[in-house]
């Protein structure tokens, strides 16, 4: 279980101070090593619990050679070495055997379109140096949390809702939806969140911020797909339904065996352990 913050926006020394005191509330969830990077309208930071490569390689953030890109990473991509050996046929070389530098080669390559090529549990955000946006991504399945807020002119992004209000720009003022939400099912639904003004992006959804702190646009990257039902009437229509979920339940399945397959018995206590947290 790693962690990761960040702020878009016009930074200073305060700014860098308020990243700094959000991480600090991170500690809990990467004991091993911190760390930030930061230019003059961007402050990443990262709190890292060493689980695929141990090495200093794997060291976030992480910033990449050739373009200058920069990423903050939570959780795991499972199809990591599939990517990686595309990657390499291109003519890529890698420093770290990380799935984290695995990411960031695929979006120097590809874009934004790289985010749809992801499976696995994960919040990430990059930096973008030819524009200045930070592009934030949540796993198709919003296994990992990646919780947002505007205020004082930048954006705030975070693991956790409560570090946040670490940052002095936020003043927590209860959300009264997300109060009644939480009565009535037990928890909060997302985006809403029990504080006004926070948001908790949606499963498989990227969100672009520009170099000043605007949302530039969210957008989603996955959806489930549709199962193919012959279009022979009624019956057809009879069987619809029942299809679709069959269609769902599989993709949901393949991607819990996923998660199982690309990791040992170590990994999936340490996925159960983070799931409930």
């Amino acid at each position: 279980m790693c962690g990761i913050a960040g702020i878009v926006g016009p930074i200073g020394d305060g700014q860098i101070a308020s990243g700094q005191a959000v991480l600090n509330r991170l500690m809990h969830r990467g004991p091993d090593q911190d760390g930030v990077w930061h230019s003059s309208s961007c402050f990443l930071g990262h709190r890292r619990l060493s689980i695929i490569d141990l090495s200093e390689g794997g060291r976030q953030p992480m910033v990449d050679p050739d373009t200058g890109m920069v990423i903050v990473f939570n959780g795991e991509c499972y199809n990591y070495r599939e990517l990686r050996e595309e990657l390499e046929a291109r003519g890529r070389r890698f420093r770290s055997t990380s799935d984290t530098e695995a990411i960031l080669a695929a979006y120097a390559a590809w874009g934004e379109a790289a985010t749809a090529r992801l499976r696995g549990m994960f919040a990430l955000a990059i930096h973008d140096p030819r524009d200045g946006s930070v592009l934030l991504v949540r796993d198709r399945l919003g296994i990992k949390p990646l919780y947002y807020a505007q205020a004082g002119g930048r954006l705030y992004f975070s693991s956790e809702l409560r570090s946040l209000l670490a940052v002095g720009d936020i003043r927590p003022k209860l959300d009264r939806a997300g109060l009644g939400a939480y009565l009535w099912h037990g928890f909060v639904p997302g985006p809403r969140t029990l504080i006004e003004g926070l948001r908790l992006l949606d499963p498989a959804s990227t969100l672009r911020v520009s170099a000043g702190g605007e949302i530039i646009d969210e957008r989603r990257y996955w959806r489930l797909p549709d199962a193919t039902v012959p279009a022979d009437g009624v019956e057809a229509e009879r069987q619809g339904d029942g299809d679709k979920v069959e269609a769902a339940a599989h993709v949901l399945g393949t991607e819990r065996r996923d998660s199982l397959s690309r990791v040992g018995a170590e990994g999936c206590v340490e996925r159960a352990r983070d799931e409930k947290c």
